[in-house]
């Protein structure tokens, strides 16, 4: 395979999903293949989780968690939304990146995802509080709508 800088890529679905591209270890002895990661290998080690946990909000929580069931703390936690009930544009089962919401009061606070040895956490700046606090933006036709825990639960990915 020649050598393609990033600009000669195609999207980054295709160049993952046809190997387009190689990632080489700095470390490893020049010319040795050993330590090569091809972009199929990068796109298997994330494309499935190993759990994906669900858990309901409620409107008198800042912090959210969940047991994950792993041996080790995950080397990789995501979380989302998940709607059910439709609103703001969004159908049932909709996902939505728990990034997407800020308060009007303190947007420099965005919501927090980590994890240690035994749960996965979803910390937020304040109560979700019925919609009045956090906003984001419509699914489609732009402007704001106040996110309540009513049309949402939460879901984390985790891998390990």
């Amino acid at each position: 395979m020649a050598n393609k800088t990033i600009d000669q890529l195609t999207p980054a679905v295709a160049a993952l999903l046809t190997h387009e591209f190689e990632i080489y270890d700095p470390a490893a002895a020049p010319g040795s293949k050993s330590q090569m990661v091809t972009g199929q290998q990068i796109h298997d080690l994330f494309s499935t989780p190993n759990v994906t946990l669900d858990i309901p909000l409620d409107n008198s929580h800042s912090q959210f968690f969940a047991a994950h069931g792993l041996s080790a703390t995950p080397r990789l936690v995501r979380a989302v939304f998940v709607c059910i009930l439709a609103a703001g544009g969004y159908n049932v089962d909709d996902e939505m990146e728990v990034h997407s919401i800020a308060t009007g009061t303190s947007p420099r606070n965005p919501p927090a995802v980590s994890a240690d040895a035994t749960n996965c956490y979803l910390s937020l700046y304040q109560n979700i509080n019925n919609g009045s606090a956090w906003l984001n933006c419509k699914k489609a036709g732009g402007g704001m709508w106040n996110f309540t825990h009513l049309n949402w639960s939460l879901r984390f990915y985790v891998w390990a």
